[in-house]
């Protein structure tokens, strides 16, 4: 007979624990959340987002991204400013729903003993806020929070309608969906990969028809922006030259090092944090254990066998996730980027190696030290230095622009100076075209492309035009090849003579390992 309150407890200490995990979620992330100031597509983000909705919507043809980011962070930096840290606790917010999501609605589906689910949803809690890959964007101003947030709702909610739920998980479905699709275009996969898992629950036939109406409703609230994608694709080889150096034909398995602690060396992950080749792949060894443990049948409290359906969906999920974006990247263009593409995957692998920590005896202990691993992991990664960054730019030229200066910003140095100087002053790129895609570099295509001759010539006369009396040129520029033919146009400049040179060690494009300089002109 049921006791009234008897879950009370147990809820209490639910709520208790997701206290515990959001609040190391933030120790974790402050020293990360005001620290170094914006790097490269941080601030891309900041700036777009100082723009109104059809002036974001406008400039994202020249990216690869939707708009529902930026959206969301534009009214985000009008209540609380456009800070670093303003702007960052934006993606810590997401992150630690995140964490509440997998506690309290993940366990359900982790084991049929509701007990067992429960301690479960909890380990995959603690694997997910404890994560280097997790961590990291949860201390950036990129849509990558926002994606696995969506993506992780979107999953429970097709769980929730294949186990028999009411007509408000397919309207959850529809609503997920369109977000995550609206936030990054890999959500697609995802959607993709739910619809080839979900016949795997076998007793729950007759709700495919209305989960696939489901996914079509998806692409009916999608179409608005179907139209600038297909432009964005067009473009996308041109402009994004990074992705194709990037991009390893084992892709796959460098997605399986990001599962794995310590096993792979990510953008924002200083190179001492990287584990040696020998525990990398005993935490390999475990993690792929669990992967298999946890596809096992299990007995439900009555002792009768079960099949862990959900977790096979999910399974199933990761694995048509990773090969739809492997066969893209083969066939097309690369899009299976370990560690960035593949992070809406991160909380379905948690759930499953939560499932897997419950279901065999020396599971807590193994859970135990795998959870220890990546808190130290985490904590190191968002603590030692990662290299040179942009903060010098600060001093050297945010802070001694006045009215009638012009900033002049070579390759991929516009986004940060128009965070750190407001715009105050005009800014002029080179080339030109980078005023419109900050966040694109792709020299080869450039120089194939424009005459730079004549865009010298147009970059001078922008400047000469900008300068007021009395006014000063600086130049944010680096070594780069492409930029030298620049730098020899200001010197023989006749209205330019040059005053200092600045270049610390510590000034460069965080990221990119590009060391930058930064010279002043005056005015003859």
């Amino acid at each position: 007979m049921p006791v009234a309150g008897a879950h009370a407890p147990f809820d209490r200490a639910r709520a208790g624990l997701a206290a515990v995990l959001c609040a190391t979620q933030v120790a974790l992330a402050a020293p990360a959340l005001s620290g170094p100031t914006l790097w490269i597509d941080e601030a891309y983000c900041a700036v777009l987002a100082r723009r109104p909705f059809g002036a974001i919507h406008a400039a994202l043809v020249h990216d690869s991204s939707p708009p529902l980011y930026y959206d969301l962070l534009h009214v985000w930096r009008g209540v609380f400013g456009e800070s670093p840290l303003a702007l960052r606790s934006l993606s810590l917010l997401l992150s630690c729903i995140v964490t509440v999501t997998l506690l309290h609605g993940a366990g359900r589906f982790l084991s049929a003993d509701p007990a067992r689910g429960r301690r479960a949803a909890a380990w995959a809690a603690a694997f997910w806020a404890l994560a280097p890959t997790a961590a990291g964007y949860a201390v950036e101003v990129r849509s990558y929070a926002l994606l696995v947030a969506t993506s992780l709702g979107l999953t429970l909610a097709v769980l929730r309608h294949l186990d028999g739920g009411a007509r408000r998980d397919l309207a959850a479905v529809v609503l997920l969906g369109a977000l995550a699709v609206y936030t990054h275009v890999v959500a697609w996969a995802l959607v993709a990969a739910l619809a080839a898992a979900a016949p795997l629950r076998t007793r729950a036939p007759a709700g495919l028809v209305p989960l696939g109406l489901a996914f079509a409703g998806i692409g009916v609230l999608y179409v608005p922006w179907a139209v600038v994608l297909v432009e964005q694709v067009s473009v996308a080889d041109r402009f994004i030259g990074w992705v194709r150096p990037e991009w390893v034909a084992w892709g796959p398995l460098l997605t399986f090092a990001g599962w794995v602690p310590g096993g792979l060396r990510l953008p924002f992950v200083p190179p001492a944090v990287v584990l040696p080749l020998a525990a990398q792949a005993v935490n390999g060894l475990v993690v792929a254990a669990a992967l298999v443990v946890a596809g096992r049948r299990e007995r439900d409290p009555a002792g009768e066998p079960r099949r862990p359906w959900a977790v096979h969906v999910l399974l199933a999920t990761v694995l048509v996730y990773v090969g739809l974006l492997y066969a893209v990247s083969l066939l097309a263009r690369p899009v299976l980027l370990a560690g960035r593409t593949d992070v809406p995957l991160l909380p379905l692998v948690a759930c499953v190696a939560g499932a897997a920590v419950v279901r065999v005896r020396p599971g807590a202990l193994v859970g135990g030290v795998m959870a220890a691993q990546m808190l130290v992991l985490t904590a190191l990664a968002h603590t030692l230095p990662t290299g040179p960054d942009e903060r010098p730019l600060e001093p050297l030229v945010a802070d001694r622009i006045r009215p009638g200066d012009v900033v002049v910003c070579t390759g991929l140095t516009r986004p940060a100076m128009a965070y750190l100087t407001g715009e105050r002053v005009p800014i002029v790129s080179y080339p030109l075209e980078a005023e419109q895609r900050m966040g694109q570099f792709n020299p080869q295509d450039i120089a194939a492309r424009l005459d730079l001759v004549a865009e010298r010539a147009r970059v001078l006369e922008r400047i000469e035009a900008a300068l007021r009396p009395g006014g000063r040129l600086f130049l944010v520029s680096s070594t780069h090849p492409f930029q030298r033919p620049l730098h020899d146009t200001l010197d023989r400049a006749p209205f330019l003579d040059l005053e200092t040179v600045d270049d610390p060690p510590e000034l460069g494009l965080r990221r990119y390992g590009e060391r930058l300089f930064v010279a002043r002109y005056r005015q003859r």
